[in-house]
């Protein structure tokens, strides 16, 4: 009778080898939702470097166009108007707007300036002249207007630098059941009185 080995009975290296192929898959996945996790906040911060950008060039003009007495000319403007061109594809309306705006009054500014630069150059004893007067009140109610949008400039880009303040998809989940749940008694609360 010939001998038959014995019968190989399975142990924990035999479970190890065919759990192999399904804990590489896992590792895989999980590998690929990091990187996902990551390449989304690297768009971020990305944005928010474009969105930065725009807003210090922002800053930067309110600084020249005030600070800089009748210094303020079309070069300058066209400057502000290079630097913040692409903000249409990064901010909304309300960005968009302030910017129009500031270009606008920016371009009135640069000729009021223009204006009184050469009446001035003109004419140095000329300090009562009509359009002298009307030139300066002007120049001052736009370089007002300048120091107020520049106090608004925080307030209107506020919600565009903003960094990480998406919720983990813990709290994300806890919100939407409580959102649902309030949603439920409000309709169940409703019917009931219906009813």
């Amino acid at each position: 009778m010939p001998h038959m080995p014995p019968q190989h009975t399975r142990d924990w290296i035999d479970v190890l080898e065919a759990l192999g192929p399904l804990m590489a898959v896992i590792a895989v996945l999980i590998i690929g939702f990091v990187q996902a996790v990551l390449q989304r906040k690297q768009l971020a911060y990305n944005l928010f470097d474009k969105r930065y950008t725009i807003y210090s060039e922002l800053g930067a003009f309110f600084l020249s166009a005030v600070s800089n007495d009748l210094q303020l000319d079309n070069a300058a403007v066209d400057r502000f108007r290079v630097g913040t061109a692409h903000a249409e594809f990064l901010f909304g309306q309300g960005v968009i707007a302030l910017l129009a705006e500031v270009d606008s009054k920016a371009i009135q500014l640069a000729l009021v300036n223009s204006k009184l630069y050469r009446l001035l150059a003109q004419v140095a004893t000329a300090s009562d002249s009509p359009e002298l007067l009307a030139l300066r009140q002007a120049h001052a109610q736009l370089v007002n207007w300048m120091f107020e949008a520049h106090e608004r400039q925080n307030t209107v880009f506020h919600g565009y630098l903003e960094l990480d303040t998406e919720l983990p998809w813990y709290a994300r989940l806890e919100q939407y059941m409580e959102d649902l749940l309030e949603r439920l008694d409000k309709m169940l609360n409703r019917r009931a009185e219906q009813g």
